[in-house]
């Protein structure tokens, strides 16, 4: 699995490199350009992009890549997952028209 970040902090997320998951290998690298973007399986937009956000998942339509932000309203703009903390609760939402779009399922256990 390719994860990419855009933009991503490493407070916000981490950093590049290699890692084992559930017995699955994940590679994390920065990426630039929006061809290098649908070439990830997840890809994970930084604070720093907050103003790039709706021109970048333009780019990304129709690409099978799932889409994770803590940008406030990612997922109103189109994005597949918003990451969010409220009232000391950290707290996701969900965009299943997008997710629906990109040919991917959330698992019902998140819904």
């Amino acid at each position: 699995v390719v994860v990419g970040l855009f933009g991503a902090d490493d407070e916000d997320i981490g950093g590049p490199g290699l890692v084992a998951e559930r017995g699955r290998m994940l590679l994390v690298r920065r990426v630039n350009t929006i061809e290098e973007m649908r070439r990830c399986q997840i890809l994970l937009v930084g604070r720093s992009h907050a103003g790039r956000a709706r021109q970048l998942l333009r780019g990304l339509e129709g690409a099978p890549t799932l889409t994770v932000s803590v940008v406030f309203g990612f997922s109103q703009m189109g994005g597949m997952v918003e990451l969010r903390e409220e009232r000391g609760q950290r707290l996701f939402l969900l965009n299943t028209d997008a997710a629906r779009r990109a040919r991917l399922v959330f698992h019902p256990g998140l819904l």
